[in-house]
């Protein structure tokens, strides 16, 4: 089924939505037609060149394609793990308002396209005190030639309440294109704890825009892992809101590009409180034609006084021909806090590697090392030592050109 206009209203008339969900859909839907595709003549876009690429041209490949592991026990507590249709017909009151911030958030060609086709998508609800002691895991895989995805997730935290949730998008080599379009949407209340990971690696045929949007609550803590390894062209808007008073985020991210592979990130550090804090680490390793651009801004209005903010973006160039772009930004109105932004550009230093050969490793090996040791910051904070061994082996095969 192509993505276009009569496959649309075929797919919203079917699923006899709620009123308001199909009114959503239908001035998202308007929105993304009055919308023009985003060039390298805007500033946002400048270094990703989507001419050529049209949504029309894939089929949309339903919810049949997510998979989600909920450890028994948490159902005894009152955890909610389940579809999105399904959770907004059984608890519409806490679902319906959600959606609907969603879409507040949703403001590029992409995001609304994404407002108006999703359909499985993922819910997940930690209730008042409860604690998530295993991580909940939820995968989203592409199979079909010519295919175009949804991922959505959405996640309430209550008050005091934890929550460990990984995200996964994979599939295979493709020989035709495919079309990733995700939300991930968290809110957490007050004082509520997440801890959130985000893989991605798509084939390398694969067109991926992504939205992250977490909102925190007074004295709530986030934590997030953002990590990209495959797709050909990867676009990810990451927005942190610190809604409330000593709201915490620690932000880390990574991406390790190879061939010809083109990863642009946009990181939003919002302080809208006092006494806030947020860290932000992104990384990338390059080699081959790989690029990566990173463009990250801290906003801190006159009203969030003694707030802390970082951001450090780290890039590690493996070929000549790799490419990297960092534009760390600062928007601060408020006159006691403390607020640092660092961009780095760099290759591999010889005399590491030269120490590392002296002690019997091959120059290949060395470099493996190196590379390993600069991600190893970030996945050593994920929550599961089975994904740290194979993002470590993905690594391995991607140095070794596989």
């Amino acid at each position: 089924m192509k993505l276009t206009p009569e496959v649309y209203k075929q797919i919203s008339l079917a699923q006899a939505e709620p009123a308001w969900l199909l009114d959503q859909r239908i001035s998202a839907w308007k929105s993304f037609e009055d919308l023009p595709y985003p060039t390298v003549k805007d500033e946002e876009w400048k270094y990703t060149d989507l001419s050529g690429f049209q949504h029309a041209d894939f089929n949309v490949e339903f919810e049949k394609a997510v998979k989600t592991t909920t450890p028994k026990e948490l159902k005894k507590e009152g955890i909610i793990v389940s579809d999105l249709k399904t959770a907004l017909k059984s608890h519409p009151q806490m679902v319906e308002p959600l959606l609907k911030d969603v879409k507040k958030a949703s403001q590029s060609k992409f995001e609304t396209l994404h407002q108006a086709f999703w359909q499985g998508g993922l819910f997940v609800y930690v209730p008042r005190g409860v604690t998530v002691r295993l991580p909940i895991y939820h995968l989203t895989t592409m199979v079909e030639p010519n295919a175009v995805v949804f991922p959505f997730t959405v996640a309430l935290v209550d008050t005091g309440a934890e929550l460990v949730l990984v995200d996964e998008m994979a599939s295979p080599a493709a020989s035709s294109r495919q079309f990733s379009d995700a939300c991930r949407y968290l809110y957490l209340k007050e004082d509520a704890r997440c801890q959130y990971v985000n893989i991605q690696r798509w084939g390398e045929n694969v067109t991926h825009f992504e939205l992250q949007v977490a909102r925190l609550e007074r004295g709530a803590k986030f934590s997030s892992v953002n990590v990209g390894l495959g797709s050909q062209l990867s676009r990810a808007n990451v927005h942190t809101i610190l809604e409330g008073a000593g709201s915490e985020a620690n932000l880390l991210g990574v991406y390790f590009g190879h061939g010809r592979q083109h990863f642009d990130t946009h990181t939003t550090q919002d302080h809208e409180s006092s006494q806030t804090t947020s860290d932000l680490l992104y990384k990338a390793a390059l080699k081959d034609s790989a690029q990566s651009s990173y463009q990250g801004i801290i906003r801190i209005p006159k009203n969030a006084q003694r707030s802390d903010a970082y951001q450090a973006n780290k890039n590690l160039l493996l070929s000549q021909n790799a490419k990297a772009r960092s534009i760390p930004k600062l928007e601060i109105l408020a006159d006691d806090v403390r607020c640092t932004h660092s961009a780095t550009v760099g290759t591999v230093d010889p005399e590491e590697t030269f120490y590392l050969e002296s002690r019997g490793l091959s120059h290949e090996d060395a470099v493996q090392m190196v590379v390993e040791g600069f991600f190893e910051q970030v996945f050593s904070r994920i929550p599961s030592s089975e994904i740290q061994k194979r993002l470590h082996q993905i690594v391995q095969l991607k140095l070794e050109g596989r």
